[in-house]
């Protein structure tokens, strides 16, 4: 995600696996870590923190694990992985 405008954001994440999995995911400001969530063991994942962005920043989540290829992105119109973006201001 490219921000637009500078300010505050709020980032929220959610995945879901297919199996209890070891799995870390990592929120990255301009390929810099600024937040992560891990389970050793788990079928569910979720991240929410605000940080500062500068216009032109770029956010996005990465996998430190090779399970991604269990992660439900969607079945037909239920999405069960997702991130969100939100300027705060």
């Amino acid at each position: 995600y490219t921000v637009p405008v500078a300010g505050w954001y709020q980032i929220s994440f959610g995945a879901l696996s297919v199996s209890a999995i070891s799995q870390e995911w990592a929120a990255r400001k301009n390929g810099t870590i600024v937040a992560r969530t891990f389970n050793s063991s788990d079928r569910g994942w979720a991240l929410t923190f605000n940080v500062y962005c500068a216009s032109s920043d770029y956010l996005d989540m990465i996998s430190h694990a090779s399970n991604s290829n269990n992660i439900y992105m969607s079945s037909g119109s239920s999405t069960y992985s997702w991130v969100n973006y939100r300027l705060l201001g």
